[in-house]
């Protein structure tokens, strides 16, 4: 099964002097010993990468893949049967409707805003899963009140732009960062990417985009032609 990095293997570095762990006494009196066989490993939590050294018996463990328990809680798979049963695939895949598929509804807020999801992201669900696992306050169980937030509302889905936040601060932020590009008008939005507001118009679920202008009005301007044009029951708007 192709998975997050809880079902790697351990990461080898090398084998490390045994260690003789005592076993009881003989009938002659002296002591009895046992070997035992020790290999030093990497952690697989990314963001700590330390250097442990564990007994070879034991290496094959999946709490052994970790230096700490708290490492090992984020990476352990608790959810079998592939990457769909992972609680952090369907964010994965709404993160890609909302950024890359322009018949989504979310689209003119995010792609449309040119909101970007990193290519390590964008074509492994593996490493988006591992890094927000690796990130500090990642839930230690799911289903979790905590969502994956954007730092800064102007980039994409990247390294170090994401962070686990509540949901009410999550609520909060969006608010924040919404007013930073609120529109006065119905299918008109902010474009980072083209630094000008988009108009579009929506109908029978189908998205049309208008183009790009240097201010609302024009934009709702446009959007308003295109609506008496094609006779669509949309709502013309007065300009504020």
């Amino acid at each position: 099964m192709t998975g997050v990095q809880t079902c790697a293997l351990p990461i080898f570095i090398a084998e490390v002097e045994p260690i003789y762990v005592k076993r009881g006494i003989k009938k002659d009196g002296s002591i009895s010993y046992s070997k035992r066989r020790q290999v030093k490993l990497r952690c697989l939590n990314t963001s700590c990468n330390k250097e442990f050294v564990v007994d070879y018996s034991n290496a094959k463990r999946i709490k052994q893949k970790c230096c700490s328990k708290a490492c090992s809680k984020k990476l352990v798979e608790k959810f079998e049967g592939g990457n769909e049963k992972h609680p952090l695939y369907t964010r994965w895949l709404a993160m890609k409707q909302r950024c890359l598929n322009p018949n989504s509804d979310n689209y003119i807020h995010y792609g449309a805003r040119g909101i970007t999801i990193a290519d390590e992201f964008k074509d492994s669900f593996e490493n988006y899963a591992n890094y927000l696992m690796s990130l500090p306050n990642c839930p230690s169980s799911f289903p979790s009140a905590k969502e994956v937030d954007r730092i800064d509302n102007d980039k994409g889905y990247e390294k170090g732009n994401l962070r686990w936040v509540s949901k009410s601060d999550n609520s909060l932020n969006q608010r924040m960062k919404a007013s930073k590009y609120a529109s006065k008008y119905t299918g008109v939005n902010w474009s980072i990417t083209n630094n000008a507001w988009l108009a579009r118009i929506t109908y029978e679920g189908k998205h049309t985009y208008l183009g790009y202008f240097d201010n609302q009005e024009d934009a709702v301007t446009a959007r308003n032609e295109f609506i008496i044009a094609k006779g669509l029951p949309h709502k013309v708007q007065q300009l504020k």
